[in-house]
């Protein structure tokens, strides 16, 4: 094949590529603009401030969302990061040999393990032991559905299963930049 024919080639096959890509986003941004276009009017200071109304009921709020949410990323923040940044400072210290490896072998195999898992660990040692929702089971293992009456699950997401996932993460980043020099 002669090198014009080649660009020739090249230059349809780029513009096919293109011409997908534009097709597949176009019902994307359709959808995304009707639903800015729906949804713009309700977004007001009430609807962040205020508690959801029961099913049928019109107006509502968010906030008890926006505070959970805040609450398990600040307990995930706070039980995996010092744990990550301790780990991965020893991990670059340390002059053994053993340990450090084991460690890294060991944070590795949880950077590929997938959330589920730590979802469903967290779900397994802290909301089932304690039979019931409280703001310990809530923030240490899983974050609570809404409607009170639906048992959490372990997609839920929570505090436990983000130290987990951050920690490991963490202990990575810190053993690979260095801290002074």
């Amino acid at each position: 094949m002669s090198p014009r024919v080649r660009r020739l080639v090249n230059s349809a096959m780029s513009g096919l590529t293109f011409a997908a890509a534009v097709l597949a986003i176009c019902p994307l941004l359709l959808i995304f603009g009707f639903l800015l276009y729906q949804g713009a009017s309700a977004l007001n200071w009430d609807f962040f401030v205020h508690l959801p109304k029961p099913v049928g009921e019109a107006g509502g709020g968010v906030a008890n969302a926006i505070v959970g949410s805040l609450i398990v990323i600040g307990l995930a923040v706070a039980l995996g990061l010092p744990v990550g940044i301790l780990g991965g400072v020893y991990l670059a210290e340390s002059r053994d040999r053993r340990l450090p490896w084991l460690l890294r072998f060991v944070a590795d195999v949880m950077n590929g393990v997938p959330s589920i898992v730590f979802g469903i660990f967290a779900y397994t040692v802290v909301v089932l032991p304690m039979r019931r929702f409280s703001a310990l089971a809530g923030g240490l293992a899983l974050g609570r559905r809404g409607d009170g009456r639906t048992p959490p699950g372990p997609r839920d997401g929570g505090a436990l299963g983000q130290r987990d996932l951050a920690g490991p993460a963490a202990r990575n980043s810190s053993r690979t930049t260095p801290l002074w020099r």
